[in-house]
């Protein structure tokens, strides 16, 4: 079985492996979007939007 979702960028249906874990990042298969499993209720799965990995300037 899979677990679905919505792509929050394209609104596209994201379809996931059952072991999908909260945090885990993936991209969407129809823009490409880094996503990030929010959450997981009954088979469905909250996506939102990888934050922007900022540069480190060692401060």
């Amino acid at each position: 079985m899979s677990v679905e979702g919505t792509c929050p960028v394209c609104e596209a249906e994201v379809n996931l492996k059952e072991d999908v874990l909260v945090s885990e990042i993936f991209s969407c298969p129809d823009c490409h979007s880094i996503l990030v499993v929010d959450s997981i209720y009954d088979h469905q799965v909250s996506l939102k939007e990888a934050p922007a990995i900022e540069e480190d300037w060692g401060q």
